[in-house]
Parts: C-alpha cells; structure tokens; sequence
C-alpha cells in the first residue's frame, strides 16, 4: 500500500504501485507530507496547522487539532504512537498518543523547517531554512545544531543508519555525512541550477534524490559519483521513496507519479500525469 498528498487536499492511494485511486480528506488545505506507521495507521499535514489522521487505510480521514495555525512541512511517525511535526519558524511538535494531543519541542531557532527524519525513539535530525540541521539524541527533549557549512535552504533529510545521511537543499546542493552529523560535507551533484527537493538512503551507500525539472539522481558509491536518471519529465519532483533497494517512487507537480524498478539501470515510467 502506499499515499501521496498534495494541492487542495488531494490524497491518492493505492494497493499494487500501479493505479492510484483518490481518497476523500475533507479538506481544501494544501498537503505537504504523509507518513504511515503500519498499513491502516496515518497522518498528513499540511498548511495552517491542518493535520489529518486515519486508522483505516485512509477509508476515512479525520481532523486532528495541533494547537496552531503554523503551515505544517513534515510528519513522521517512529511507531503508533511516537511522531514529530516541523514547520515554519522553528516549528517542531511531538506526540506520544498516536496523534491525539501534540507539545512544542524548543527547536531554539526560528528558522523555517523543512523535514524530518528519525531513526529510532531517540535519534533524529531535522533540515531547513539557511543550512539548518537540527539533531536530537533524546527524542526531541533538547535539539542542538550541526554545522552544515552552507546558508543555502535545505529541503529534506535522510540517514541510512547512526552514521551515514545525507539532506539536499537549492541549487544541487548535496551534504553528506559519515559520523552522524557531527561532520557534514558537499557532494558533487552536477546540478546547481536546479533545487533538490527530496533524499531517500537505502544503505550506506544507496540513496536517491529527486528535485526540479524532473531531476532523480541515484548513488551506489556513498556519493563520490551521483548518476542521472532518465525520468522523461521535466515536471519538478517534489518526493521520493523506496522500498527495499529495487523499488522507487517519485511525486510532483501536476499529480505526476513515476516508479522505477531496479537500481542497477533502467527508466522510470509514469503512472500518473496532468492533474492538479
């Protein structure tokens, strides 16, 4: 199974990668991230503090009050119970009842967040405006920034295990870390007019980002060699995910929907295209 969000509430689902069939949020706002703990179990978020919640696969979605009004950028859950929310100006939110109740975290920034990512209950870092890279050792109960050597936004994060990760940001800018952020340093990605928008890390040395003008570019090596994907879109991308190591999905503009199978070569195909 698997969901995408977008413009005006838009919720796609489907049950084979294949078709994708609309489900009914209730809700104009416009959605920017969805996260699902188990196959009923999910959230999405999106502008003006909306946040949705299902327990049935999305068959029916529900409004869930977060106590603000901020735009909502990321949602991610560790298990049924334990999530996170980030967004604008130093916005960081958590739950430990499955999405009923949300505290604010002291993010000790004011800076626009832009995405999330946790490893376990305690390890997780968050991205976003002007270099930022927040890192947690403790759930969330005290946030301490990394030094990321840019003032360029970054747009999302992600790590393969305790050590190894990567988060992207405008104009092809690619960090890289392999001691858990403690360090982190530029790739070359090959793309500096364009932004990159989303990272998937499959091991420590797999991983995959999508961006503009219908940009994937995937790495075997760790990152000394990132290569060009043949998309056949120049829609932006805004989203990338992977299951396994054989499987990919990317989303964007205009409801486009492609999925690549096989890491060693190959074209990604579109399922979906052309609407808002």
């Amino acid at each position: 199974k698997g969901w995408a969000v977008g413009a005006n509430g838009t919720i796609l689902s489907t049950t084979d990668g294949e078709r994708w069939q609309p489900q009914a949020s209730k809700t104009t706002a416009n959605l920017r991230a969805v996260h699902f703990a188990d196959a009923q179990r999910g959230w999405a978020a999106g502008e003006a503090g909306t946040l949705l919640r299902t327990r049935d696969a999305g068959v029916t979605w529900l409004k869930s009050s977060v106590g603000v009004d901020a735009n909502l950028h990321d949602v991610t859950f560790i298990n049924e119970n334990l999530g996170w929310l980030v967004g604008e100006a130093g916005l960081i939110l958590h739950s430990t009842d499955s999405g009923t109740t949300w505290a604010q975290q002291n993010a000790n920034t004011s800076s626009w967040l832009e995405a999330a990512h946790f490893l376990d209950l305690k390890r997780g870092w968050v991205v976003g405006q002007q270099g930022t890279i927040l890192h947690t050792k403790d759930g969330g109960a005290s946030w301490q920034a990394q030094e990321s050597g840019t003032e360029n936004w970054l747009y999302s994060v992600a790590f393969a295990d305790a050590l190894t990760g990567w988060a992207v940001g405008e104009k092809g800018l690619i960090l890289t870390t392999t001691d858990g952020g403690a360090t982190w340093v530029v790739q070359v990605s090959g793309q500096t007019s364009s932004n990159l928008l989303s990272v998937a890390a499959l091991n420590a040395k797999r991983a995959v980002v999508a961006g503009a003008n219908g940009l994937i570019l995937q790495t075997t090596d760790g990152g000394k060699r990132w290569r060009i994907d043949v998309t056949g879109t120049s829609t932006p991308l805004a989203a990338v995910y992977a299951r396994g190591e054989n499987e990919l999905w990317a989303v964007g503009q205009s409801g486009t929907i492609l999925r690549f199978a096989g890491m060693g070569g190959g074209e990604f195909r579109t399922l979906l295209g052309g609407k808002e």
